[in-house]
């Protein structure tokens, strides 16, 4: 059965994603963790935010070291700036 011609067909797009480096790509999780948890955990206790951060890291699959953690939760009470650690466990 053929199709009707409706035009031309729309081009596929993958993801650019699958072509960063892993390390790019888990980078971006980690920040994109962490502008989450800013937007709805800002204001709570470093502990409830530290176990946020690290609910949603495993979640992705982003495993960090608890010190790591607890730095990334210290930094976002303090309104610090969020950057994710350089070289992720």
């Amino acid at each position: 059965m053929k199709r009707p011609d409706n035009g031309p067909t729309p081009r596929v797009a993958f993801d650019t994603t699958a072509r960063l480096p892993v390390g790019e790509q888990v980078r971006q999780r980690i920040e994109y963790i962490l502008n989450q948890v800013a937007r709805t955990h800002g204001r709570r206790p470093v502990g409830e935010i530290e176990a946020e951060i690290a609910r949603h890291l495993r979640g992705l699959g982003v495993p960090l070291f608890p010190r790591q953690i607890q730095q990334l939760a210290r930094d976002l009470v303090a309104g610090r700036p969020q950057r994710p650690p350089s070289r992720p466990a």
